[in-house]
C-alpha cells in the first residue's frame, strides 16, 4: 500500500523534475531522475550493485524529509493538542541534483571547475523550473501552499557536487487518510 498523502506529491514532483530537465533548455540532463530516501546527509552516489558513481552521469531526486501536524500556518507542538488525531499535515520534501566534481583522476583546472560550476547552475535552474513552471501551478487553486527554501550547495561528498532545494508543502487535511478511531 502506498502512503496516500506523501507519495502522490513525491510522484508529481518527480514528473516535474523530468519535464524541467528534458524541456530542451538543459544542455546535459541527468541520466538518473529518481526517488531517494534517508536523511539529508545520506545522498547515495555509489550504486552497490553496479559499483557506478551515479552522480557522474548526473543524478536528480525527490526525497521526503519529514511531515508534521499543522494548523495551516504553523507547526503544532504537543502542548497544542488534546489527542494524537491530527487532521492537517504538512510535508517537507527535498529536490536536488548532483554531478561529479571535475577531477576524473587528474588535476582539475580552473576551466574544468568553471564548466562544472556552470552545470551545477544549469541543474539549479532546472530545479527552479520544475517548481515554478510545473509543480506550483498545479496547486494554484487547491489551498495547498508550496514554500521554497533556499537552494544550498551539496558536496563534495562521494566526489559529487550540486545542490538541494527544501520545500514545505501543505496543509493537507488528512481526515480519512489516517482514519483515527473513535471510542463508542
Amino acid at each position: 500500500m502506498t502512503d496516500p498523502l506523501a507519495w502522490p506529491i513525491q510522484e508529481e514532483l518527480l514528473d516535474c523534475l523530468a519535464i524541467a530537465f528534458n524541456d530542451g533548455q538543459h544542455p546535459d540532463p541527468p541520466k538518473l531522475i529518481c526517488h531517494r530516501s534517508g536523511n539529508g546527509n545520506t545522498i547515495p552516489q555509489i550504486n552497490p550493485a553496479t559499483k557506478v558513481n551515479e552522480c557522474c552521469g548526473g543524478l536528480a531526486w525527490v526525497r521526503l524529509m519529514t511531515f508534521y501536524p499543522t494548523l495551516g500556518d504553523r507547526q503544532l507542538s504537543v502542548a497544542d493538542t488534546t489527542d494524537n488525531c491530527f487532521h492537517m499535515q504538512a510535508l517537507r520534501i527535498e529536490i536536488g541534483a548532483l554531478r561529479c566534481w571535475p577531477h576524473a583522476g587528474k588535476y582539475a583546472s580552473c576551466d574544468d571547475w568553471a564548466a562544472n560550476a556552470n552545470m551545477v547552475d544549469e541543474d539549479a535552474a532546472a530545479l527552479r523550473r520544475a517548481l515554478k513552471c510545473c509543480f506550483v501551478p498545479g496547486h494554484a487553486d487547491d489551498g495547498v501552499s508550496v514554500i521554497q527554501g533556499a537552494w544550498a550547495a551539496a558536496g563534495i561528498s562521494g566526489q559529487c557536487v550540486g545542490g538541494i532545494i527544501p520545500l514545505t508543502i501543505g496543509p493537507f487535511t488528512t481526515g480519512a487518510l489516517d482514519c483515527c478511531a473513535t471510542s463508542p
